[in-house]
Parts: structure tokens; C-alpha cells; sequence
């Protein structure tokens, strides 16, 4: 049951990413574009679907104890949060769509560990 919330979830977070990745790509194409403020986007969201499949992975791995399991979960969500509050650019103008996508991912991850930690 567990396991099966946390996979949809992620599945519907990396729909998320997948669309602000599609989203990004389309502005990075356009003549007139702040292209590092776009990267950063794009990327955010590359790493957003990368650290959920990644998240499926362990969480379906039977071997990894749940204390562990709980404190790589943890150190991810504290790196997603940094990641979300980093200000690039004139007025963190660079990283404003990035950080936005990081929270999205701070979020998904804070998600599986209350799931986690209410069983």
C-alpha cells in the first residue's frame, strides 16, 4: 500500500517535471531569451524526474531498513530545499522558475518521508 502511493506519486510528480522541462525547452527556443534563466529551469527539472525515479527505486528496494531509507530521504529534502531558496542572477532573477520547480521537489520528497514516517 505504501509503496504503491509513493509510486504514483512520483509518477505524477515526474509528469510535473516533464512538463516545465517541455515548458523551459520551448523558451529556450525563442529569439528574445534570458537563456541561463531557462537552463536552470530546464535543469531543475531534469533533476526533479531523475531524484523521483530515483526515490521509487529505494523505496521499493526491500534490503534498505526503513531508518536508513528515512535519512537518505532527509538529506535529499534538505539539499531540494537549499537548491529552492538559491538565488542566481540580478535579483535571483536566473533562478526564479528553478527554485520554483525545486520546491515542487522539496515537496515530493517531504510527501514520501510522511508517508513513510506514519507507518
Amino acid at each position: 500500500m505504501e509503496y504503491e502511493w509513493i509510486r504514483k506519486r512520483a509518477d505524477s510528480h515526474i509528469a510535473l517535471c516533464e512538463a516545465e522541462a517541455r515548458n523551459a525547452q520551448g523558451w529556450l527556443q525563442t529569439r528574445d531569451r534570458p537563456l541561463r534563466r531557462h537552463l536552470n529551469w530546464k535543469d531543475a527539472a531534469v533533476v526533479g524526474q531523475f531524484e523521483a525515479q530515483q526515490i521509487t527505486r529505494l523505496c521499493g528496494d526491500r534490503s534498505v531498513p526503513r531508518h536508513q531509507l528515512l535519512s537518505e530521504l532527509k538529506s535529499k529534502w534538505t539539499l531540494t530545499n537549499a537548491l529552492s531558496t538559491r538565488s542566481q542572477g540580478i535579483c535571483g532573477y536566473d533562478s526564479e522558475e528553478a527554485n520554483r520547480v525545486q520546491r515542487y521537489s522539496r515537496d515530493f520528497i517531504g510527501d514520501v518521508i510522511g508517508k513513510i514516517q506514519k507507518n
